[in-house]
């Protein structure tokens, strides 16, 4: 309607003339002013049919509304279904189903960021297409039509679901903590998965794990200083998962005992090539080229301040020379004023001729 009104106005502001062309227009008669009258309600007739014709045809079928809305369900249901079984109440999240549904949805990240995005979409998306239900289904009370009743349904279907996505957000909100408990074992054991395998067959046996875990790191670490790269690597892994443990606040048995036990394989790891020679000898090499580093930064730095200071200077000096040639330039012509006021010979003033007096005899 807003749309209608806003362009009949515009149409009146281009077919009645203004004022000021009023002012110079010729007085019409009576049957010219119907006759524009008549044009001008013509006009404005066709253009609100137009728009009438061009808002229906954009409205959508009861049939596409219908197939939409189930398509909305039939989504939500298929992402949540793993969950529904479990969240019909919020004292049946367990632990058990927390590490259930960690496994399931922890594929790219934190499971519980994923879950509740996911639970906020369809969420959203149901409530958008609850609201086009609603009105054709006001729509049919007065106005008996086949589709009511499937409109209904899937209106109670969508509410029903609602009130479960609901549930599972109140449910998984105090939980932050176990996922990301969980994500951070999983990232660790993806990235020692191979130490943890060399721990499992030689952990009661230090030296042999040792000999292992050297060889392993000489293999895969591409850096100058593998072994101090390699502690420090395990030293990050190991305090996300400390850090992560403490926020559980005592909660969750089996999570915790799980992670304590994979941060003591990683700190054994750690101690064992920290105790190693080879290691104090590459961590001392390390330093001494990181203050290499900062030795020749440093030098750097130094050279282009004094290239900088170089430049500043002769930027200077040539302006001061720029200055002092403006300076002769201008003492020149004063001077040249001077000479030409005051030495050079002022030339005679030139004397008007004397009359020629001719006496006729």
């Amino acid at each position: 309607m807003n749309i209608r009104i806003y362009l009949l106005a515009l149409l009146t502001l281009f077919l009645i003339p203004t004022p000021s062309h009023a002012m110079f227009a010729p007085e019409l008669s009576r049957p010219e002013k119907i006759g524009i009258g008549v044009v001008v309600l013509g006009g404005v007739a066709l253009i609100a049919g137009l728009i009438s014709w061009l808002i229906a045809a954009s409205k959508k079928s009861d049939q596409e509304i219908l197939g939409e809305g189930q398509q909305a369900l039939a989504n939500a249901e298929r992402d949540i279904q793993p969950m529904l079984p479990h969240f019909q109440a919020p004292r049946n999240c367990t632990e058990e189903l927390l590490y259930d549904l960690a496994q399931h949805y922890s594929t790219s990240g934190n499971a519980h960021d994923g879950i509740m995005n996911l639970v906020n979409l369809h969420d959203s998306l149901l409530s958008q297409s609850m609201q086009a239900l609603m009105e054709r289904i006001v729509y049919f009370k007065g106005h008996p039509h086949p589709l009511a009743v499937p409109f209904e349904a899937v209106y109670n279907r969508m509410e029903a679901l609602r009130g479960t996505l609901n549930t599972l957000r109140t449910s998984m909100h105090p939980h932050r903590a176990y996922f990301v408990l969980y994500t951070a074992e999983v990232k660790s054991m993806q990235q020692f998965a191979a130490i943890l395998e060399c721990y499992n067959q030689y952990g009661n046996q230090p030296a042999a794990f040792k000999e292992q875990l050297k060889g392993f790191i000489a293999c895969t670490t591409r850096t100058a200083f593998p072994f101090a790269d390699f502690v420090d690597a395990i030293d990050g892994y190991r305090t996300q998962l400390m850090h992560a443990i403490s926020a559980c606040y005592g909660n969750y048995p089996n999570r915790v005992n799980a992670a304590q036990s994979l941060v003591k394989i990683l700190q054994y790891a750690q101690t064992t090539i920290a105790c190693d020679d080879l290691y104090t000898h590459q961590l001392h090499m390390r330093e001494q080229a990181r203050l290499e580093r900062e030795r020749i930064e440093a030098e750097r730095r130094k050279a282009r301040a004094l290239e900088d200071q170089a430049r500043a200077a002769h930027a200077q000096a040539a302006q001061m020379a720029h200055q002092n040639r403006l300076k002769n330039e201008e003492n020149n012509l004063k001077r040249v004023e001077l000479i030409d006021k005051y030495l050079r010979p002022t030339p005679p003033p030139q004397l008007a001729p004397a009359p020629v007096i001719i006496i006729n005899n």
